[in-house]
């Protein structure tokens, strides 16, 4: 039987004003997942998509840079040829455009890319010291980002301001000396016009004179 999926965004789509919002819908075979497009009709209003991965089965915030990218009509093209298989969307601009893995930018566009793992938490919920962390990227990946992020519950580290970075490099890296302490901790991997592709993440971790290490 069908079964819902929006379960972890509903909270979010309760909230849209379906006069105010274009939505737009379409599998995508090649990508193995979902597009739900929230264009608004106003072209000055910033909006963010989702996207469901049925590998994972996750939802995913999807942002355009450029306004004039949000989708106002979605078609999904099923040529004979594999390369003639595409979404095709329309733009407030009047162009149609497609989804290329391959693409360096949306278009002339940098494209930002930004996750966020967590949240390391100790068992006793006592504060810890987030020693360090060693990453393992794709062997063809771009460079990356890392910043972390502690606070005295979830919620503070979430939004708290990064209080260590660095980068990754492809493959696998030395470890990152962090140094931070805190009851609550987020690592932030984030890259602008970059293709990167993320492994594993250790997190070594100092909790009641014990060194533990959490993966992701």
């Amino acid at each position: 039987l069908p079964e819902p999926i929006s379960e972890d965004i509903t909270d979010k789509l309760d909230g849209i004003d379906l006069s105010k919002r274009l939505v737009r819908m379409a599998w995508n075979e090649k990508f193995g997942g979902f597009h739900l497009f929230l264009s608004p009709l106003n072209p000055t209003e910033d909006v963010v998509h989702f996207w469901y991965d049925a590998r994972n089965g996750g939802w995913w915030q999807d942002h355009f840079e450029d306004k004039d990218h949000n989708a106002l009509a979605v078609h999904t093209f099923d040529g004979d040829d594999p390369n003639d298989r595409a979404i095709l969307f329309g733009g407030r601009d009047g162009y149609i455009r497609i989804f290329d893995a391959a693409a360096n930018d949306d278009d002339g566009v940098a494209i930002k890319s930004r996750v966020l793992l967590g949240p390391l938490q100790g068992k006793t919920g006592l504060g810890f010291i987030l020693k360090d962390l060693q990453c393992t990227l794709a062997s063809g990946s771009d460079t990356v980002s890392w910043g972390v992020r502690v606070g005295v519950a979830v919620e503070a580290a979430e939004t708290a301001t990064i209080q260590a970075k660095g980068t990754f490099k492809a493959g696998r890296n030395r470890s990152q000396a962090v140094r931070r302490f805190g009851h609550a901790a987020f690592v932030e991997l984030s890259s602008v016009g970059k293709h990167w592709s993320f492994e594993q993440l250790l997190a070594a971790i100092l909790a009641q004179g014990q060194v533990r290490q959490r993966q992701f």
